[in-house]
């Protein structure tokens, strides 16, 4: 049985998986971490809290989708997998620098 998101929008595991989206699974934190997938040639992926910290929120009452689940480890329920949001034009377009970005925010090469 399918559950839905909890509170923050964050999902289960088996729930991430259903999504059959990209997900991003670190769970040393001394070794980078890698994606199941990577169906984008290039891609800038956040959560929701890095977004409004960069000053580009996400759309709010589900108007704008996940495009990849990211694990989070510390989590302390079953609701570990993150909803990211694609921001990839505003790195590609030089408003804000790649160098800001952290392990796990970009899929793919840089073009």
């Amino acid at each position: 049985m399918i559950k839905l998101p909890n509170a923050k929008g964050w999902l289960t595991k088996e729930e991430a998986k259903a999504t059959g989206l990209p997900l991003f699974i670190k769970t040393d934190s001394t070794k980078p971490g890698r994606w199941t997938q990577e169906p984008y040639g290039h891609a800038v992926l956040l959560t929701k809290t890095r977004c409004v910290a960069l000053k580009m929120p996400t759309l709010d009452s589900g108007r704008e989708a996940a495009v990849a689940y990211r694990y989070a480890q510390g989590a302390s329920s079953s609701y570990r997998y993150v909803p990211l949001y694609d921001r990839t034009s505003v790195f590609e377009s030089g408003e804000l620098p790649y160098s800001i970005l952290q392990d796990g925010e970009i899929m793919g090469n840089k073009i």
